[in-house]
Formats: structure tokens, sequence, C-alpha cells
């Protein structure tokens, strides 16, 4: 019978002594070669460690979406910096398993050093104390503060191992694609962004060091002669913050949030004439058009654009349905029209007011229930009130429409007398 020879496997320990072709010991001693080659070691693994932990934080913490915003809108420093890292992070899950295999492997092999030079208890206690502050406070502190600058760094460094451990990385990393999902772009829903977009207004940093960086409510305390530089680094200000909100919260409103009822509106019938009290009367409602009503006031026709007036004398009290006038057509638009159509609307250039109609019943037509104009959906779009001449009561001033027809009727009286016109003409403001 042939006798059983037991077989020997090398340890670690016995590798590595062979490795570096040192005597084997089970502890090495301060004045001897071994014990700085591990510690050696030690500090390379804890070093390794913390590398790959802080990676980890700072690569993942990016997502395809984020680094493609750095590229097109970022600074020229943050562009490169993120397309170096998209090369990785495209393959996240694989990235995701090479970084863990990586950083796993130095803290299982760190005790294995550290129990060559010192006990068992101090080896435990010198690797928690090392593992924990210099493998994962102090890495994973300093990336999530300059990520996006390590984690360009150090990209080269992630493709190697990646390289390394494609055997396993990319086999975990297509199955993790398989069973989660590639995609991980971080999608905002419209209610988060609108309230994400709050958090970066003035009162955000009203704490910084420069006290005309936090501009919202404070611009006017900006010293005269100074304007804002470095407006990308700067929060957004009250405004900004303002629209975009309005942009967002726009989507969701329709005509019956921002349109004005009939009762309100300023018109004229169809079968009225351009004297001196109509036109008096579009003056003082400031507006630059008035809508025009047969029979009833539900009933609208058509429009007059009033700067289109101004050649026309109000001696000759011309009707409004003549030549003379020319009426534009309204497009009508449903109270549950989507405030965005309309302003699309506008912007064809078709018409500047729409008019509102009510929802038809069975058997009978839609009636005119109000008018919509562009300021309207522009009021709602920057969440305020725009004040025009005509909002302005206690300083109201005469319109440049005013100002044309009180020129045209003077010069229709110095032509008639032969007189000499001044040459300063001035036109007293109404109070």
């Amino acid at each position: 019978m042939t006798p059983n020879i037991p077989l020997h496997i090398p340890d670690f320990h016995h590798l590595f002594a062979h490795f570096f072709d040192i005597e084997y010991k089970e502890h090495y001693s301060f004045f001897e070669l071994p014990f700085w080659i591990c510690c050696a070691v030690s500090v390379f693994l804890v070093s390794f460690g913390g590398l790959m932990s802080g990676l980890t934080l700072a690569l993942l913490s990016f997502d395809t979406m984020s680094l493609q915003v750095m590229i097109d809108g970022g600074t020229r420093r943050q562009s490169k910096q993120a397309k170096k890292i998209l090369l990785v992070v495209k393959r996240h899950h694989m990235l995701l398993v090479t970084l863990l295999l990586c950083n796993a492997a130095a803290m299982e092999a760190l005790p294995l050093f550290l129990d060559r030079i010192s006990s068992p208890v101090v080896a435990i206690l010198l690797s928690v104390t090392a593992v924990l502050l210099f493998g994962e406070i102090i890495p994973q502190a300093a990336c999530s503060r300059y990520g996006l600058l390590i984690g360009s760094l150090c990209v080269p460094i992630v493709i190697v191992l990646m390289i390394v451990t494609a055997p396993l990385s990319l086999l975990l990393g297509l199955l993790l694609d398989l069973v989660l999902g590639k995609g991980h772009s971080a999608l905002f829903k419209r209610a988060e962004l609108k309230e994400l977009i709050k958090f970066h207004g003035p009162d955000i940093e009203r704490a910084l060091s420069n006290p005309y960086q936090a501009l919202g409510d404070d611009e006017d305390a900006m010293p005269d002669g100074l304007t804002p530089t470095h407006t990308d680094d700067r929060p957004l200000n009250g405004d900004e913050v303002t629209i975009i909100r309005g942009a967002l919260e726009m989507a969701d409103k329709t005509v019956k949030d921002a349109y004005m009822p009939l009762d309100k509106v300023f018109m004229l019938p169809v079968t009225g004439r351009l004297d001196w009290d109509t036109i008096r009367s579009i003056m003082d409602s400031g507006r630059s058009r008035v809508p025009i009503y047969d029979g009833t006031r539900t009933n609208v026709i058509g429009g007059i654009v009033v700067k289109a007036l101004v050649p026309l004398s109000p001696d000759d009290e011309v009707p409004i349905k003549s030549d003379q006038v020319t009426l534009m057509h309204l497009p009508h638009v449903p109270l549950d029209c989507p405030l965005y159509d309309i302003l699309n609307l506008f912007q064809t250039g078709r018409s500047h007011i729409a008019v509102v109609i009510s929802e038809a019943d069975s058997g009978s037509t839609a009636e005119a229930v109000g008018i919509i104009t562009l300021e309207d959906v522009i009021e709602e779009l920057l969440q305020e009130e725009i004040e025009d001449e005509s909002d302005l009561k206690p300083f109201s001033m005469i319109t440049p429409v005013a100002a044309k027809l009180v020129a045209h009727r003077i010069a229709a009286k110095v032509d008639r007398s032969g007189a000499r016109m001044p040459r300063t003409l001035v036109i007293p403001v109404a109070k």
C-alpha cells in the first residue's frame, strides 16, 4: 500500500516570506527588515483601501445626466474633469464592483500583516483605528468635498483596476445591469424640481462673506457704479427663482386661471363712432387693443388696434363699421385651454388678445365670457402684476396714442387758421 503523504499547502505568511526572501517567523522584531516591510505594506493597504472608499463616494455620486450637464454648462475645468469621469461612470455597476472588491481586499489583507508585527489584540485595535480613521472618515470627507477633482485625477487608476478585476467585476456588473437596469439618472419630478429651485434662491446664501453676492431684495444696497460679476458663482436672485417656479407651475394652469371676465373688459359696439368721447374713453382704458361686439357683449366679432386710429381725426366721427377702420380677427379659446398653448398662439403674431368662450351645451353656441391677453399670460409666468401707465392712478400720464391725437387736433387747427405752430408743444397731463 502506498503510504499517505500529508499535503502541505503554504499559507499566506509562508508565501510572503518566500516572496521577500526572508526567514519565516511568527512575529518580527522592531530591528528586523521584515518588520518594516510589513509596516510599509500595512500603510499602503490602508491608503489604498481609503482611496477606494473615497472614490466609491466620489464617482458613484455622479450620474451620466449630472456629468453631461457639467460638460455642456460648466466651466472649462469642470467640463474637462466631467468628461474623464464619464468614461468610467458609464459602466456604473462594473465600477461599483471594482471599487468595493479592491476596498474589501485591502481591508481583509491588513490584519495579516499587522499580526506579524504585534500581538492579536494590538493588531485588531490598529486595524480598526486605521480603517475607520484613514480608510473611511478622512477619504470620504475629502472626496465628498472635492469629488470632481479627486475623481478625475484617479480615473487612470480606476481604469487599470477595472481591467485587472474584469473577470469578476464585468460578470457581476452585467448581472446587476440585468437585475437592476442600467439607467441611474436622477430625474426630478415637476414638484421636486420646483422646490429644488427654491433652495437655490438668495436666502440660502445670505451668510456669504461678500455681501454683494446675495442679490434678491438687497440689490439696491449695491454701491452705485458696481456691476455684479461672476454670475455663475452666485445663487439665483429672487426674480430668477420666481420666473423658473412660475414656468413650472404654468404647465398646470389654464385660461380659467388668468383670463379677465367680460364685465371688466373695455369694449366698444360695432355701431359706435370714433368721436372725441370714444377716443377719450379708449385713452382712459389704457388698452392697446379693444374688442368690438355686435349687439350683446357676449358676441365679440373682432378687435381694433389703437395705434391704427392715429391717422383718423375725432372730428370726422368715423364709424367703427367702415372701410377706414380695420377689425382684426380675435381667436377664440376655451376656459380649459392650457396657458402654454395660449402663449404659443400669441407667439405666432396673429394676435396678442383672445376671446375666452364658455363650454357650449348641446344645441347651443358658445358665448364669450372674457378675454385673455399676452400680458395676462406673462403675469402668470412672472407671478407678478405688470403695472403700466394706466395702472398707476396717482401718476397717470398721457399715452403716446393720446399725445398723437392731441397733436393731430392742434395741427388741424393750425392748418385751418394759418397760424404758426409753436416749437414747444405742452400737453397737459391728466391727474
